[in-house]
């Protein structure tokens, strides 16, 4: 199966507060699609090369694990 899963933030879409929201992109078989997350957060808390939400953001009351 060609399926996979990317947690990104969505920098189509700034919210009035200038944050963005975090998105899962679903891909299998060449079509894709995205669900939203319900979590915004600024751009400077955005880990763009671990994708994942640093630690130094101040609305982090989730973990980072996905192991």
């Amino acid at each position: 199966m060609n399926t996979s899963l990317v947690l990104t933030l969505d920098m189509r879409r700034a919210k009035k507060d200038g944050t963005y929201p975090v998105i899962i992109r679903i891909s299998h078989y060449n079509r894709s699609t995205s669900i939203t997350t319900g979590v915004s957060v600024p751009e400077k808390d955005w880990d763009f090369d671990k994708k994942v939400i640093r630690k130094t953001y101040m609305g982090n009351n989730f973990s980072n694990t996905a192991e």
